[in-house]
């Protein structure tokens, strides 16, 4: 089985904790949505390079060789990894986008 987990930054309309609860917001309905149409109105812009530059300092630059894959889109990534590596890599790889503000939401 393969899993997902989505590395993102809140944006300007939903960056502090009284905008998310004004609007009820959790991170389901934006993985939700995300899944659907790549985007959700609180995923704001991040530093995508600095956080693939760290993945790749940790894990290695041979994408062929790491247990994961990484998809990039405008705003945000998306890392799959299989059910049985889940464990390894959604703690190191969540730690590595903290560095950089960012969540993390498996989907």
């Amino acid at each position: 089985m393969s899993c997902n987990l989505l590395l993102w930054k809140w944006s300007s309309e939903f960056d502090t904790p009284k905008k998310r609860k004004k609007a009820g917001l959790k991170f389901a309905d934006i993985t939700a949505q995300f899944a659907a149409t790549e985007d959700h109105p609180a995923i704001g812009e991040a530093n995508i390079k600095g956080l693939q530059e760290s993945i790749n300092t940790t894990f290695g630059a041979d994408e062929l060789t790491r247990p994961f894959v990484i998809e990039k889109y405008p705003k945000c990534v998306v890392v799959n990894y299989s059910e049985s590596a889940r464990l390894e890599i959604v703690p190191k790889i969540a730690a590595i986008g903290r560095q950089f503000n960012l969540n993390a939401a498996e989907f």
